[in-house]
């Protein structure tokens, strides 16, 4: 059974269930919930006067147990029901929180988010609110929640890791999770295992107690335990005594010791792409982009200009040389360029300062939403090859941005570097909007949209000129000095070396010899190779960068040729090519024809040789002063 066939089967039963207000469970399997609505629900936990409290129809025994009862809600607490149904669950936190606080429901059931809406309606519920969403990709900010409940929900999910890593980065440093659900005592008959009905039912994808409380240690969750546990006797028919329900707690550490991770997980941020660290979600008035603001039905939004001042470009040379390029970013969120109403195409970008700076000034004139996401400051096509510029990203901002009473229609403009972070048609599900991919450059953008939303050949087409590629080398550069200056350190001590064990002198002639040649590699690698990179021979970049240091390296040897003996002048020709090999292929990061698989396809293969020509050079470099 796949992901996608599950969750569609799942979607369905619930919808079904939420038309027709009845429980899931049945004579096939049991989802661990007590029966009967109310009945069942006072026998999993819930008191009489709970049952009692919330609106008729919120009730639909769906669950396993009472983690509101056992969550330990504070007044003006912020809580998150993973699988909220009909609201059930929401409506008792809400009570616990009060007024001052705030429940958020999300289901990835349109019917049942209908249903939960009109019954908070009926119940004069101003706290809870219902959001269209999977639990695997909360449409909830990072670090917004102070608890995150869930009654008998994970267990449907084909993704439980992806899970509990959204549910810890929704919650708030100290905050704790408290979950019931439907785990495995024993195996299950084949036929159970297999059934989507079982599925739906809270049984077949049911797992391990063991392996469901090591899934939340390692989302980062600590403390974690068992706080209550049935028998096993709540399934009927072949299921029977397979199963128990289970609710456990976990706490978000307050710090996490070293700090947090500043970088997406895969960690393979190219220095032109920068960043890594979730952004600050406060839009500043003070920001000199930042002209006022334009009243919405969803509260105020600020409204920017699409001038480009000079603390704009003195902003945009020093990240170009890689200073405060981290921080070089906007707040995520809404804004609004000229005097946008409800019919004003919505432009998604990424929330890197100069990506955000392009688009406003390359739409000069035109009346539009801005949804920047939080893309961690890394620019659109990195991000969207991080994940960072992806679909959880666009239904979250989508969701806290209250989109849906800012506009009337429901589409969305995003850049088509975007699209491989972003699954158009989960967008649908999660947000409502549907996704229109605009052209490649900013600038086209107006031309877009004059034409219906229909992009030319032209603008679909992904160039690299060649100031594009010019204005990218003092990143990469500058990403290279820390490296290069230990290994000019051990250049210089390797170049002392020779008959006398060691000179100073040799260090000092050689060594800088030596630290020259470094210096040539990496210039070939980062200049030479972007500036002539449609003209180098072969595909890879690392196969460029060699040719273009072998060259240089050649030219030099000629030009050296009555002062190299020959294992410095073939350790020069190697060494050369081996540093322009590596430092080009760094560049991939910086280029859009490449892909994350093609990239670590090019790195398996030439790193050795890489190395291999590195070790050779300072073998043939050292060993020939030696028996000179």
């Amino acid at each position: 059974m796949d992901g996608n066939t599950i969750k569609k089967f799942v979607r369905e039963r619930y919808a079904g269930i939420a038309r027709q207000g009845t429980s899931c469970c049945g004579p096939e399997a049991s989802c661990g919930c007590g029966g009967e609505t109310e009945s069942g629900s006072r026998k999993i936990g819930y008191s009489s006067e709970e049952v009692d409290a919330v609106p008729p129809g919120a009730d639909l025994g769906l669950g396993c147990g009472n983690p509101v009862a056992l969550a330990s809600l504070r007044k003006g607490d912020v809580v998150l029901d993973l699988g909220s149904g009909a609201g059930f669950d929401c409506f008792l936190a809400a009570r616990a929180v009060g007024p001052e606080g705030k429940v958020i429901g999300v289901d990835m059931t349109p019917d049942m988010i209908e249903k939960a809406r009109g019954n908070a309606e009926k119940g004069g519920y101003g706290n809870v609110e219902f959001r269209l969403g999977e639990i695997e990709n909360l449409p909830a900010a990072d670090r917004s929640v102070d608890a995150v409940l869930s009654n008998c929900v994970i267990n449907l999910s084909p993704d439980k890791e992806k899970v509990f890593s959204e549910a810890y980065r929704v919650l708030k440093p100290g905050g704790r999770v408290m979950i019931s659900d439907i785990v495995l005592v024993r195996e299950l008959p084949e036929a159970v295992a297999g059934s989507m009905a079982a599925y739906a039912g809270c049984v077949a994808g049911a797992i391990r107690k063991e392996e469901y409380l090591r899934l939340m240690e390692e989302a980062g969750f600590r403390d974690v335990r068992v706080v209550q546990e049935s028998g096993s006797d709540i399934a009927a028919g072949e299921a029977a005594g397979s199963i128990m329900s289970m609710t456990t707690f976990g706490v978000k550490p307050s710090s996490v010791p070293g700090g947090e991770c500043c970088a997406p997980k895969s960690g393979n941020v190219s220095p032109c792409c920068g960043g890594g660290s979730p952004s600050k979600a406060v839009i500043r008035y003070e920001d000199t982009f930042v002209d006022g603001q334009v009243e919405t039905p969803a509260g105020p939004v600020p409204r920017v200009h699409s001038r480009i001042g000079r603390r704009d470009v003195l902003g945009r040379w020093k990240v170009r040389w890689g200073i405060g390029r981290d921080g070089y970013r906007v707040a995520p969120g809404l804004y609004a360029l000229g005097a946008p109403d409800g019919n004003a195409p919505v432009l998604v970008s990424a929330n890197y300062k100069l990506t955000f700076d392009v688009v406003r000034r390359d739409v000069a004139g035109l009346d539009a939403w801005i949804l920047v996401l939080d893309t961690r400051g890394i620019n659109v096509w990195c991000a969207a090859g991080e994940g960072t510029f992806g679909t959880g990203e666009v239904v979250r901002r989508v969701t806290e941005a209250q989109l849906a009473e800012v506009v009337i229609h429901r589409r969305l403009v995003l850049p088509q570097l975007g699209a491989p972070g972003v699954a158009a048609h989960e967008v649908r599900k999660g947000c409502g909007f549907s996704v229109e991919y605009g052209p490649v450059r900013a600038r086209d953008i107006r031309s877009f949209l004059d034409a219906g939303m229909k992009a030319s050949p032209a603008m679909r087409r992904v160039a690299f000129p060649t100031m594009d590629r010019i204005v990218l080398t003092p990143v990469e550069i500058t990403g290279f000095l820390r490296p290069a200056g230990w290994a000019a350190a051990v250049l210089f001590l390797l170049a002392g070396i020779g008959p006398g064990i060691f000179s100073l002198g040799a260090a000092w002639e050689r060594g800088f010899a030596g630290v020259a040649a470094l210096t040539a590699g990496i210039l070939a690698g980062a200049v030479v190779t972007p500036v002539l990179l449609p003209w180098l021979p072969g595909r890879a970049f690392s196969v460029k960068g060699g040719l273009a240091g072998g060259a240089l390296a050649a030219c030099a040897v000629v030009w050296q040729r009555g002062s190299l003996d020959a294992p410095a002048a073939l350790a020069l020709l190697l060494a050369m090519t081996a540093v322009s090999s590596f430092v080009a292929m760094n560049f991939t990061g910086a280029t859009p024809f490449t892909s994350p698989s093609g990239v670590e396809k090019e790195m398996r293969r030439a790193l050795p040789v890489q190395a291999g020509l590195t070790v050779l050079a300072g073998l043939l470099w050292v060993g020939g002063a030696i028996l000179r």
